[in-house]
């Protein structure tokens, strides 16, 4: 480890922490690098959706802190200098027609705060997605009226793309290890991939409701629709890495629950696996949301019930419920230690073990409203509500 600095050296180390200064950066980047630095980069942690994060969860589990919103908070990121980024939320009532993009400090503090343009229709604004982390910290997220932006220091714009405004953002952005990144806008030309700077690579175009998942050799795959009538619905769809499509699976209602890539490409579809020619390995697939854990256990959810299945083969390894019986939200969290996290509609945060025993129980609201992001100090990041007030809340 090199232990001195020049003075140049020190300064850039001090901004670094102090989070003074996340300006753009070159973005070269090794194989996994962004997630690696960042305690959950993006919707589900990696671009992988698989739930993972390089840092330690809570044990002993205690409030540290929360921080009262205006209004909803679809999903978080976290950076490796501890910044908390949400997505596009509500600045009081819905009706304001106002929007804005915050970043918290570590202790739950608006480090920045930037208004972004609202939709023409004003009360619904069409935004449940999650914001995506690159190597250099710059958080990429949809923002109302179908704008895709970054942001760079203490909430400049460096990266604006307007897509279709007639219609919703919900898909999240997912950027790969080279810097280039996907986005999914079921008007404007379906899955597109983008070069760093914004050109457009390839569109492919299908239906979906989830957020892309990428392979590690650059494959892709996307949930989805489902509905309440048997309409002949797609349940999951498979893209080359060249933009061209592989397979697509459908059924009655469809299936919209989010896929996720196994290590060797194997893609996990709540309780059942397929391979990536397009065959059921294991399992029923279904619309159960899930995790997979380093140790080769695919967690699924369903309801109250968590089960833990054995990657490979679908073999059942164990299978508990939550001490509440409320059910688990979906994106659950799994830290460097294989331990999984998950909340649920009663407001609790619950921690197990591999093993599946609990390990941290914790009322903390009376309804969470998004899964647990795990972040840079063994601390556990999620939104909630009490009685019609919303918070963010942290947990260590």
């Amino acid at each position: 480890m090199i232990r001195t600095f020049s003075r140049c050296w020190r300064l850039a180390l001090v901004l670094a922490i102090t989070g003074l200064s996340l300006a753009a950066q070159p973005v070269s980047q090794s194989a996994n690098r962004y997630r690696d630095e960042h305690p959950w980069a993006m919707r589900r942690s990696d671009a992988a959706r698989t739930g993972q994060s390089t840092a330690v969860g809570p044990v002993q589990g205690t409030l540290a802190w929360s921080r009262m919103m205006r209004g909803d908070v679809p999903s978080m990121a976290v950076g490796r200098s501890g910044r908390i980024y949400l997505g596009a939320t509500f600045h009081d009532k819905q009706w304001t027609y106002e929007n804005y993009v915050h970043a918290l400090t570590p202790g739950g503090e608006v480090a920045w705060r930037v208004k972004v343009p609202s939709y023409d229709w004003g009360f619904s604004q069409g935004v449940r997605s999650g914001p995506a982390l690159d190597a250099a910290e710059r958080p990429m997220m949809n923002s109302s009226k179908s704008m895709v932006l970054r942001f760079h220091g203490l909430g400049q714009t460096d990266l604006s793309i307007a897509r279709s405004s007639n219609a919703i953002m919900n898909s999240s952005p997912v950027i790969a290890p080279d810097g280039t990144f996907f986005h999914y806008h079921w008007i404007d030309g379906g899955l597109t991939k983008y070069t760093e700077d914004g050109q457009i690579l390839w569109s492919v175009s299908f239906n979906s409701n989830t957020d892309p998942a990428v392979a590690p050799n650059g494959d892709l795959v996307m949930g989805g629709v489902f509905t309440r009538e048997p309409h002949g619905s797609t349940d999951i769809t498979y893209i080359n890495a060249n933009g061209t499509v592989r397979w697509i699976k459908s059924s009655s209602n469809g299936r919209d629950s989010q896929p996720i890539f196994g290590p060797d490409g194997t893609v996990y579809q709540g309780a059942g696996a397929y391979t990536p020619a397009g065959t059921v390995k294991w399992g029923t697939p279904n619309g159960a949301d899930a995790a997979l854990g380093r140790n080769g256990f695919l967690y699924v959810a369903a309801g109250s019930q968590l089960t833990a299945y054995r990657a490979s083969d679908g073999l059942v390894i164990w299978q508990t419920t939550t001490p509440s019986g409320y059910s688990i939200l979906p994106e659950m969290a799994i830290d460097s230690l294989d331990r999984l996290y998950v909340t649920t509609a009663g407001g609790e945060v619950y921690g197990f073990t591999a093993s599946g025993s609990v390990m941290l129980s914790l009322k903390v609201c009376e309804a969470f409203e998004t899964g647990p992001v795990l972040g840079a100090n063994r601390d556990l990041i999620a939104f909630g509500r009490n009685g019609f007030d919303n918070y963010v809340f942290s947990v260590r």
